[in-house]
Formats: C-alpha cells, sequence, structure tokens
C-alpha cells in the first residue's frame, strides 16, 4: 500500500510530459483571458506570481503541436538551479486520476469479477468496514462516497514508527492500512450517500488495481499510461485513454 500512496514520486519523471495544459483547444493561440495581458507567456507569469512559491515549470502544447515549456523559481529552496522538463516533481493528487483510469480501463476489459472491493481483499488480513449493510464497491473509492475517513489518522489509527507530516504516507504499509481498516475505520456515512475526500480510500482503489492484475499498481501505471503517453504522441494518446474512461462511465451501472 505504502507504494500506492506514494509511489507516483518515482514515476512523475515520466508523467510530467503527459500532464499538459489544453490551453489552445479552449481558446486562440496567444489569446490571453485577461484583456491586459499581451501574450500567452504574460499569462503564464501573472499564474507563476500568484501560485509558485519554490519552483514549477508549465507545460503546453499548442494547436500547431509545438510543446512549450516555461520555468519559474528553483528546484529547491536551498538551490539556485532553475528547473526544466525534466525536474522530477512530486505530483501528489494527480495519483488519483490515473488510479481512476486505471480502474475504469480494468472494468471495460472484464478484469473485475465482482465490484465489491472486499471481494479482492485477503480475507485473512483485513476485513472491510460497511455500513447499514451496504458494502464498499470500487465505484464509491473512484467517486469519494465510501465513507472512508480521509486519513488512517482520522479513522483513529496511531502513527507508524518514523511517521512525519512533511511526508504523512511515507512510513505507512500494507499491514498499517489492513490493520486501520478492520480495526480503526468506521465510515463517515453509508456508501454511496454523501461525499467525503478519502486519501485513504483511493490508495486503497490503487492497492485493488495491483491485486487483481497481479503485480502492483506502480506496474500497472507504468504499463497502461506512462509508457504509451511516453512512446506516442501525447495529444493523441491522451484522446485514447480519455476514451477509455467515458466508455467505462456509459457502461458501469
Amino acid at each position: 500500500m505504502a507504494g500506492e500512496l506514494r509511489g507516483l514520486r518515482l514515476l512523475s519523471y515520466i508523467c510530467c510530459l503527459a500532464l499538459v495544459l489544453m490551453i489552445s483547444g479552449c481558446k486562440k493561440d496567444e489569446t490571453p483571458t485577461d484583456p491586459q495581458l499581451g501574450s500567452l507567456r504574460e499569462e503564464i507569469d501573472q499564474i507563476a506570481s500568484e501560485y509558485v512559491r519554490v519552483g514549477a515549470v508549465f507545460g503546453i502544447i499548442d494547436k500547431q503541436q509545438n510543446r512549450l515549456v516555461f520555468s519559474y523559481g528553483t528546484k529547491a529552496t536551498n538551490s539556485s538551479e532553475s528547473p526544466d522538463a525534466n525536474t522530477v516533481f512530486e505530483i501528489g493528487s494527480i495519483t488519483k486520476t490515473f488510479t481512476c483510469i486505471l480502474l475504469a480501463d480494468m472494468y471495460l476489459k472484464g478484469d473485475f469479477s465482482d465490484d465489491t472491493v472486499g471481494h479482492y481483499l485477503p480475507a485473512d488480513s483485513v476485513t472491510m468496514p460497511s455500513r447499514d449493510g451496504v458494502e464498499i464497491r470500487l465505484i464509491h473509492l473512484a467517486t469519494h462516497s465510501s465513507g472512508i475517513p480521509r486519513t488512517p489518522e482520522d479513522a483513529g489509527y496511531p502513527f507508524p514508527p518514523g511517521y512525519h507530516p512533511s511526508d504523512p504516507y511515507a512510513v505507512y504499509t500494507t499491514a498499517h492500512i489492513y490493520d486501520c481498516l478492520t480495526n480503526y475505520c468506521e465510515l463517515e456515512f453509508t456508501p454511496s450517500t454523501s461525499w467525503l475526500y478519502s486519501n485513504t480510500g483511493m490508495g486503497l482503489a490503487g492497492h485493488v488495481v495491483g491485486l487483481v492484475d497481479g503485480t502492483s499498481y506502480e506496474t500497472v501505471l507504468t504499463r497502461e499510461i506512462a509508457v504509451i503517453l511516453f512512446n506516442s504522441r501525447v495529444n493523441e494518446s491522451v484522446y485514447v485513454i480519455g476514451e477509455r474512461v467515458l466508455k467505462a462511465i456509459e457502461k458501469y451501472p
């Protein structure tokens, strides 16, 4: 589970090329939203001045398929080196988008014989929480409607040895999460009746992806998304992956 919760750090150098701002698809090239801005560069400069605290890289593909890279700040607070297109960033909750794409794609391929989460977890190691007789399904994890608290801490689970708030999921293992779900986790509401952002729930979804594939979340992510994006034209492969998600949404009951 620790790999699902933090493993994207290892893959972010691949995925950063795929995380593009499709600005030109929504408006004419070089046309800023604010009439006071005269160019795309000025618009990006304004965004960067407002939000960038240490360093950032903006990647844009325009309608002519030109790849534009804008760099701001430094690679670290103790560095004077500027980031570039190959700089590794921790991409945080962007991981969740990839997780749901993988779930949707596996659903379309018929990889799931059952859509209840507990069906795929080892019965001798973990008991999934439920409420009012309603079991948690994969769709609940993907849509943050499972009722699982946001973090293990929110479920009352004690911090594992070595825990540090600057990297809060680094020391959690599969055993920790299984213990949390079995012995600590009380759902905030009956699944599907409300919404609550849950890092634990989405990490569990990534864990299930790896279990069903017989490998790991990182392996599936690399094979099904990162390699596809890295080895083909980014704009075309983004639409291909997007079509997978739309098909799954249309098909899912």
